[in-house]
């Protein structure tokens, strides 16, 4: 674009001197300076003789107001293909971030296909059997089973049901954890944090939470959840932390302000990652209108800080 701008101002420029060139032999031809000048003299009172002064005047200001209107309308030029500059990253962002979804997705989806075949199916077959093996067949249905074990065998399809109503429980709880429609944010934060502390025996969570709002949205408390256990996901892969503090809290005035600060290792905020944790959590905060800040150094820890307004 600036350079067909620039194409342009040459071709103005080269017919502008093409035309006064014309105007100056012409002029020379037939005396024009000379015919007017005599005109003038005639009208001495009218002044018109100053006119081509004022003329020159007008010229020149007329040069300016063009030059400044080019120089406005290169930077506008300008400004317009930064914004579409950053426009085709930002698309170029968003598809890299679809892509990523998905990946996520498939990921998500194989280790619950992964679950349920290797827990539940394991179960259910156990289970399958010991009932066959009380009615009096093999796992089969074919052949007599052997009498005389069914206090061992009902004992054993109690604990497989156990076991299974467990393993249900955990899965629904990664897909929708139930304290957070039943008893609400905090106390779905406290058994998130109860959970990864048993996981992380070496590291010391703690959770603080200060004046929630009763009436807070479902988006924001899901929000806060997922960022918290995200966080803590994070935090068990790659911190190595010997302590860490979860809080939420709101402040008057201000809105909800959630953060989660460690001592672990720490990382480069501007080092190029492979995961897409941070990216999913700061597109979770853009989706409710807060904003993801984090501060890492590395050996100096981490912190995460997010926010939305009153």
């Amino acid at each position: 674009m600036t350079r067909r701008l620039t194409a342009d101002l040459w071709r103005d420029l080269t017919w502008v001197a093409a035309t006064t060139l014309l105007a100056a032999a012409l002029s020379a031809r037939f005396d024009v300076s000379e015919a007017l000048l005599g005109w003038l003299r005639r009208r001495e009172t009218l002044q018109v003789d100053e006119l081509p002064g004022v003329l020159l005047v007008l010229c020149v200001g007329l040069l300016w107001f063009a030059a400044r209107r080019y120089q406005d309308v290169r930077r506008a030029l300008q400004a317009h293909q930064q914004a579409e500059s950053l426009l085709a990253q930002q698309l170029e962002r968003n598809r890299n971030l679809n892509v990523q979804l998905l990946q996520v997705q498939e990921s998500e989806r194989r280790a619950l296909a992964r679950e349920l075949h290797d827990e539940l199916g394991q179960y259910l077959g156990t289970l399958r059997f010991d009932l066959h093996a009380l009615a009096g067949h093999d796992h089969d249905g074919n052949a007599p089973a052997v009498p005389g074990a069914s206090d061992a065998l009902l004992e054993r399809a109690r604990t497989t049901l156990n076991h299974l109503q467990a393993t249900v429980r955990t899965l629904i709880g990664q897909l929708r954890p139930p304290a957070l429609d039943e008893l609400g944010l905090e106390a779905a934060l406290e058994q998130l944090v109860h959970g990864w502390q048993l996981r992380l025996p070496d590291t010391r969570l703690e959770l603080r939470c200060a004046d929630l709002p009763e009436a807070l949205t479902e988006a924001h408390a899901i929000t806060l959840f997922r960022l918290t256990q995200e966080a803590l996901t994070n935090l068990a892969r790659h911190a190595r932390a010997s302590q860490a503090r979860i809080e939420v809290r709101l402040v008057a005035g201000q809105g909800l302000r959630w953060m989660v600060e460690d001592d672990g290792v720490g990382f480069d905020p501007a080092a190029p990652r492979n995961g897409m944790g941070l990216i999913s959590m700061a597109e979770r905060c853009d989706a409710v209108g807060g904003a993801l800040h984090c501060e890492s150094r590395l050996g100096h820890g981490c912190t995460l800080r997010a926010g939305w307004p009153a």
